[in-house]
């Protein structure tokens, strides 16, 4: 099934409420542990599977419900992600899933295929407030609980505890980000607690551009679910969203230019944005092109393509796939 047509299924059967919905589908690898055995190298299974990711769009939701408080402090995050194999269908003709639906399993928001592939697939805290469609800002924790995932007729609620956003407990914030924002309702607000922080930029691609405007991006980034390992104190998170980077010259020599004003190009760095806390990191690539090795000297936080595999290959091969291109020569 390509990547166009289960998207659109994705969109029939997955979306479960009209404020969800699924931008894109990318194909990957992951690495499963067969059914009934515990995984380990001798068990694993590479399968190729198509992820999207159940993102929140907020200009779907109705009309009478478009207040401030839904906007901004309820309405914060889509919720999880679909996982289907590329190469079976289930009866009838429609997808066969590792990974779906919302609110409607015993053992958690999400339901999957098997035991196997919730020891495979890691979907602990599959919550996306940085995202392709995230573009308006969002105020959390506050005294009102935000909208975590629909559970039939029923609503669950949560409030984040990640890392992500900007403290705006003091008054002078609330004055700057009320003039930053244009929106004057954050300074009267009385839901606003000492722990309430403004998560904004969220919008991956917007993100990454405003950080490091040098670069060009690819216009599709694509989800991962990985287990990265992260320290105790921090919160976990599932999802991470990887972006392609190049390096461009006009000044190349010995060159032709191309339509756009370029003759040089190199996809020499990677982009990894967690889904949950909107870190971002810039891994080097390919440590031979010598604009990322001027680069990296105004730029010492970039990170070489080691760690990206120590930090992102974690157990799970669709990023150690990433790893491997990497070490492929041109």
């Amino acid at each position: 099934m390509g990547s166009a047509t289960a998207l659109e299924t994705n969109r029939q059967l997955q979306q479960i409420r009209l404020y969800y919905r699924f931008p894109d589908a990318d194909i990957d690898r992951y690495t499963l542990a067969r059914n009934g055995e515990t995984p380990s190298n001798e068990n694993d299974e590479q399968r190729q599977v198509l992820i999207a990711a159940r993102e929140l769009d907020y200009s779907a939701v109705p009309q009478q419900a478009k207040t401030w408080v839904n906007r901004h402090l309820i309405y914060t995050h889509g919720y999880g992600f679909t996982l289907s194999p590329v190469n079976t269908v289930a009866s009838g003709g429609l997808p066969e899933y590792f990974v779906k639906d919302i609110g409607v399993g015993e053992e958690g928001a999400l339901t999957v295929a098997s035991d196997a592939v919730r020891d495979s697939i890691p979907i602990e805290n599959p919550r996306i407030y940085y995202g392709e469609i995230a573009n308006n800002y969002v105020m959390t924790p506050t005294s009102v609980k935000e909208l975590d995932y629909p559970s039939g007729s029923e609503n669950v609620y949560n409030t984040y505890d990640g890392q992500g956003g900007i403290n705006i407990a003091p008054l002078w914030r609330r004055l700057l980000f009320a003039k930053y924002l244009n929106d004057w309702r954050t300074i009267f607000t009385p839901e606003f607690t000492p722990e309430t922080k403004v998560l904004f930029r969220r919008n991956i691609n917007q993100r990454i551009q405003a950080i490091a405007p040098f670069l060009r991006y690819d216009s599709d980034p694509y989800l991962v679910a990985a287990d990265t390992q992260e320290p105790a104190s921090k919160p976990p998170s599932s999802l991470y969203w990887i972006i392609d980077a190049y390096t461009t010259s006009d000044r190349y020599p010995y060159s032709a230019p191309t339509n756009e004003g370029i003759n040089y190009i190199r996809n020499s760095v990677k982009v990894v944005v967690d889904a949950y806390h909107g870190s971002v990191d810039f891994y080097v690539a390919d440590e031979s092109d010598p604009i990322v090795t001027t680069g990296r000297q105004s730029f010492p936080t970039f990170s070489n393509r080691s760690m990206l595999c120590q930090r992102a290959c974690a157990g799970i091969f669709a990023i150690r796939s990433i790893c491997s291109r990497f070490n492929r020569s041109n």
